[in-house]
């Protein structure tokens, strides 16, 4: 997902805002930009210390955990994926497991919207217990509510979630997975380049 002045964020979370130092090389030998991020921004990969007491922080995640062969599936027309909508697919222990959903018409949009596909605890715990290593999603958030549900059953198993993923132009199946996160010490999210590599 492209990271732009003024692009939608998580309510609550700090814009992107990024700052000209030197701006032209007719008065500077070189050009020079500061940025400030929050650490939810665009496509970012949450740790278990977004939500877990004594939670493993972002620059601790094993590069294993976001690198990896990836099944990418798609779910389409609802709005509410439950563990019903996932039994058709074949997810496996160590799976990177990406879902694709209607949110990928939204994600380039200048204003978030407030009713997008999601998952609800059921699915979460479905697939924690079928083993996934990590999860990845094509919205800003994967919880609906404030209660985060979601976030605390991946998040409670070590599950780091990846949100934010522009999915619109790809198409489901097996990939290469590469997301490593900024190691930002103590950190409980980063900004991230996803890749999905078709083998």
């Amino acid at each position: 997902m492209r990271i732009w002045q003024g692009m939608p964020v998580y309510p609550g979370d700090p814009h992107f805002n990024l700052k000209w130092l030197n701006n032209t090389t007719d008065k500077f030998e070189y050009i020079l930009s500061m940025f400030a991020i929050g650490s939810h921004c665009g496509t970012h990969v949450d740790s278990p210390k977004h939500f877990i007491k004594d939670g493993q922080p972002v620059n601790e995640l094993g590069i294993d955990k976001l690198c990896g062969k990836a099944k990418l599936f798609y779910i389409e027309n609802t709005e509410v994926i439950r563990p019903k909508d996932l039994y058709e697919f074949e997810i496996e222990k160590g799976d990177i497991l990406i879902i694709k959903t209607d949110n990928s018409e939204y994600i380039h949009r200048e204003k978030l919207i407030d009713h997008f596909t999601h998952l609800t605890r059921e699915a979460a715990e479905y697939l924690r217990d079928k083993g996934i290593k990590a999860f990845g999603f094509d919205y800003i958030t994967v919880d609906i509510n404030d209660d985060f549900p979601v976030h605390k059953v991946f998040l409670g198993a070590g599950i780091p979630i990846v949100e934010g993923l522009d999915l619109y132009l790809v198409e489901p199946g097996e990939y290469f997975f590469v997301g490593l996160p900024l190691k930002i010490e103590g950190a409980e999210a980063s900004p991230i380049r996803a890749v999905l590599i078709k083998e």
